[in-house]
């Protein structure tokens, strides 16, 4: 197992709680707040693949359970950064 690997398993809980952590923080009248949540949220879904793809053994794919952990953050933190913020 690798160190990214390692770092997948253990950034998709806790980049989970910090991103509902933010989103209950959020202001439901601030722009600029939900903009960066849009941005880090997406960012957090797309920054493994991008890794994966250009980074990780000269563009190749990698191992298969890096392929999944990727595939997982991919569509997990849209679906989690896709929630609307709560009302306190």
């Amino acid at each position: 197992m690798s160190i990214f690997n390692l770092f997948m398993i253990l950034f998709i809980p806790i980049g989970t709680y910090f991103l509902n952590y933010f989103r209950k923080r959020m202001s439901p009248y601030s722009k600029a707040q939900r903009v960066s949540y849009f941005i880090l949220s997406i960012s957090m879904g797309a920054g493994p693949f991008i890794y994966l793809r250009s980074i990780e053994s000269e563009g190749g794919l990698g191992s298969a359970l890096a392929v999944i952990l990727v595939g997982v953050s991919f569509f997990w933190f849209s679906i989690v950064g896709g929630r609307e913020a709560t009302q306190n």
